[in-house]
């Protein structure tokens, strides 16, 4: 999705995006980050690394699911 960008999010393949979002979910299961809802999202914010594109600040885009497991 970052290089996508929120405009192009519905143009990525279907097949493509399906088996990313399988690798995501098992990931984001594994660190116990599936539980998240809006109270607590700010949560992710600490952790992701793509705040200059996230288009508002502490709510949940796409960009929150890949952000979390960029930063070092």
């Amino acid at each position: 999705y970052e290089f996508f960008g929120l405009k192009m999010r519905n143009k990525i393949p279907r097949i493509a995006e399906g088996k990313y979002l399988k690798l995501i979910y098992d990931e984001l299961e594994m660190r116990d980050l599936l539980d998240m809802n809006r109270e607590n999202i700010s949560n992710l914010c600490e952790v992701c690394d793509l705040d200059p594109k996230c288009p508002v600040p502490e709510d949940l885009s796409v960009f929150c699911l890949e952000g979390v497991f960029t930063k070092e």
